[in-house]
């Protein structure tokens, strides 16, 4: 089963019921520098898209629906990957995770999601708890995985095929362009470098594939992160 939404250029998807799901972690999406406006002014800051599927929630078709959550990729305090990462697992980031915490450890992680429908009529991600005590997941059929810009670049080959896949939407959104900054960030492990890529293989592709992600919104993350 795929994880690509494909565009069926009509603009319609489905999405999940509002309510608390069992949720589990399938992808996480290393999006580059983003840029956001707002009350706070404009900030360039890195960031990453969490994927997770809902495998007791079926689509028509019976594939399990998917949302996502676009983060700031930092762990300080105002975050809301810390936020929802502390709801998630229960616990605080130790002192070493909050140093750099591991992204990709995210894959596979079971939960509770909370589809909430926001202020725009669209179904989000409202909150992450631990799973119900007593409650067992489905497994998945879904592969995991980890996209990393820099080893995309470097021509790593299962990242290369793996953005190949992407969906236009998906592409749009990524980041190839910038330098991420060398301040500590959340980070995703990088995979072996390969021989490095020619300059026109990975050009930015104009957004107009998927659906309007599932946090809803044009901007990348709706409160800034400090």
């Amino acid at each position: 089963m795929s994880l690509k939404a494909k565009n069926s250029g009509s603009g319609d998807f489905e999405s999940a019921p509002p309510g608390l799901h069992p949720c589990r972690c399938i992808q996480v999406i290393d999006l580059g520098l983003q840029e956001s406006t707002g009350s706070w002014g404009t900030k360039i800051q890195p960031q990453v898209l969490v994927r997770f599927e809902l495998p007791n929630t079926l689509m028509e078709d019976g594939r399990p629906f998917m949302m996502s959550k676009f983060y700031t990729s930092s762990t300080s305090e105002k975050a809301n990957l810390r936020k929802d990462l502390l709801s998630w697992r229960g616990r605080d980031l130790t002192q070493e995770e909050e140093a750099t915490f591991d992204i990709a450890s995210l894959l596979g992680m079971e939960g509770m999601l909370n589809a909430v429908v926001n202020k725009n009529d669209k179904v989000v991600v409202g909150s992450l708890s631990p799973v119900m005590q007593g409650l067992t997941i489905p497994t998945s059929d879904n592969a995991f995985f980890a996209f990393d810009i820099d080893a995309y670049l470097a021509g790593d080959p299962k990242q290369v095929a793996e953005y190949v896949e992407f969906s236009d939407w998906l592409k749009g959104k990524i980041n190839l362009d910038q330098v991420l900054p060398a301040a500590p960030r959340a980070s995703i492990p990088q995979s072996a470098s390969g021989q490095a890529l020619p300059a026109d293989a990975g050009p930015n592709v104009v957004a107009g594939g998927d659906p309007t992600p599932a946090d809803g919104g044009s901007t990348m993350i709706e409160t800034p992160d400090f």
